[in-house]
C-alpha cells in the first residue's frame, strides 16, 4: 500500500532499481502527513517473476531521502537524489566495478555538476559513460529547471553546458535518461506542450547539428493529464517499466510493464455532435489539427440548412478551426481528457459570431475536461512525495 516510485530496468529485464517510501525504510523516518522517507530498493527477475525486493542499506539510503533517477542499460550505474544528511538536493552515482555483483558506495558527481545553492534534481550518463545530462535549477538556465550536458575529459566532467532550446523552456524540464543504444534522449516536462503537469518526451541527436531535434511527446497512453515522469526501457524497445496509480493496482503508486508491437492499440474517442451558427452559412468548413504537431486529425462540413456536425477525437489537445463565406475564420482549442473525465458524447455548438477564441488563451472552453492538476511545491527533501506522483497508464 506504499508508494513505488521511478523503477529503471537493465536492457535485459533481469534487474531493476526503484525508490519505495514503504514503512522499512532506514531509520523508519515519517512526515507529519504520515509518509515515510524514500529508499532505493532492487529486484533480480528470473524465469519471468521479481523477487522480493531488497533495500540497498547503507550504501546509498540513509535516514532521509534518496531517490533513483535514471539507470545504464548494463546496471552498472545508477544516478541517486541526495536530500539527506550526507548532501542537500545533490546527484550521486552508485557504479559496480568490472565483475561485481555489487554496487559500491554513491560518490558524489563533483563540484562541477553539484552546486551548493542550486538544486540538481536527477540526472543520467550515456551507455558508453562519456556524457551526463542531469537536472539543475542553477543561474544561466531558460526557465525553472533545465537539463545541462557534461562529457568526460580526462576522468573529469567538463563544465556544464546547457542544452538550450527545443529541449529546455520557460518550464521545468527534468529526469533525463537514455534509450539502451543512446540515441534517444527522455525526459519529462510540464511545458505547455504537456497534456498536463508533467509529460514524458523523446529526442533525438541532429547528426549534422549534434543538437538534439524537437522534442516530441509520448502522447497518450503513457502520459496523461497528470504528472508523468520516468520511462525505462528493454534493450529492444518492445517493454517498458513505469509508475502509476490505477485499478488493479496494490496501492498508491505502483511498477507497472508497458508492452509495445506493432499492433496500433484501440483508442477511445469521443464523438462531437452539436451546430455550427448561423445555421444559413454557406461553404462551412471544419479542420481539426493537433495542438502540437500541427498535423491534420480531420476535416468536416456542416450541414448547409441546419448547421449539424459531428466528429470524433482521440484523447489529445487540439485547435479547431472553422471557414465560412464572409465570415471571420474561427478558432477555439479543444482537449479530450482520457479517464476519469473521459466522455463517449459531447454536445458542443459553435458560434462563429462570438469573438473568435485565440487557441491556448486563457478562457478558451475546453469541452469535456476538468482543470489539470497543477504541480505541487514541494521542499528538495519531499522530492518523493505523493503530490507529485505520476499517474501513467
Amino acid at each position: 500500500p506504499y508508494p513505488e516510485l521511478n523503477p529503471f530496468i537493465t536492457g535485459d529485464e533481469s534487474f531493476m532499481v526503484f525508490t519505495s517510501q514503504r514503512n522499512n525504510v532506514t531509520g523508519g523516518f515519517r512526515e507529519i502527513n504520515g509518509s515515510y522517507s524514500s529508499d532505493i530498493f532492487s529486484s533480480l527477475q528470473t524465469a519471468g517473476k521479481w523477487a522480493k525486493a531488497k533495500n540497498l542499506a547503507t550504501i546509498v539510503n540513509t535516514l532521509y531521502y534518496e531517490v533513483s533517477t535514471s539507470m545504464t542499460s548494463d546496471g552498472r550505474n545508477v544516478i541517486v537524489y541526495f536530500s539527506n544528511e550526507v548532501a542537500q538536493s545533490d546527484i550521486y552515482v552508485l557504479n559496480k566495478k568490472e565483475k561485481s555483483k555489487s554496487f559500491q558506495k554513491a560518490t558524489s558527481l563533483g563540484g562541477g555538476v553539484n552546486m551548493p545553492k542550486s538544486i540538481e534534481s536527477a540526472g543520467a550518463l550515456s551507455p558508453d559513460g562519456q556524457t551526463l545530462i542531469f537536472a539543475s535549477d542553477r543561474p544561466g538556465g531558460k526557465g525553472g529547471i533545465d537539463l545541462w550536458r557534461c562529457t568526460l575529459e580526462g576522468g573529469e566532467w567538463s563544465a556544464p553546458e546547457n542544452l538550450g532550446a527545443p529541449i529546455n523552456t520557460d518550464a521545468d524540464e527534468d529526469y533525463p535518461s537514455f534509450s539502451p543504444d543512446g540515441k534517444t534522449l527522455y525526459f519529462s516536462s510540464n511545458s505547455t506542450k504537456s497534456m498536463g503537469g508533467f509529460d514524458i518526451f523523446w529526442s533525438k541527436v541532429n547528426k549534422a547539428t549534434e543538437n538534439y531535434d524537437e522534442p516530441q511527446n509520448l502522447g497518450y497512453p503513457i502520459n496523461t493529464p497528470d504528472d508523468n515522469q520516468t520511462i525505462s526501457f528493454n534493450a529492444n524497445g518492445t517493454v517498458a517499466y513505469v509508475a502509476a496509480q490505477r485499478d488493479g493496482g496494490i496501492g498508491d503508486l505502483d511498477i507497472w510493464k508497458v508492452t509495445f508491437n506493432n499492433k496500433q492499440a484501440e483508442v477511445k474517442k469521443t464523438r462531437f455532435t452539436g451546430v455550427v451558427k448561423p445555421a444559413d452559412s454557406t461553404g462551412t468548413v471544419i479542420t481539426i489539427t493537433d495542438k502540437f504537431t500541427g498535423k491534420e486529425i480531420t476535416k468536416t462540413s456542416s450541414a448547409p440548412n441546419t448547421g449539424a456536425y459531428t466528429f470524433e477525437l482521440a484523447p489529445g489537445r487540439y485547435i479547431v478551426k472553422i471557414e465560412a463565406a464572409g465570415m471571420p475564420v474561427f478558432l477555439q482549442e479543444l482537449a479530450v481528457l482520457n479517464d476519469p473525465a473521459f466522455k463517449e458524447k459531447i454536445a458542443l455548438d459553435f458560434d462563429l459570431l462570438a469573438a473568435p477564441a485565440t487557441p491556448g488563451k486563457p478562457g478558451t472552453t475546453k469541452p469535456g475536461t476538468t482543470k489539470p492538476p497543477t504541480k505541487a511545491t514541494t521542499t528538495p527533501a519531499k522530492k518523493p512525495t505523493t503530490a507529485t506522483k505520476p499517474k501513467t497508464p
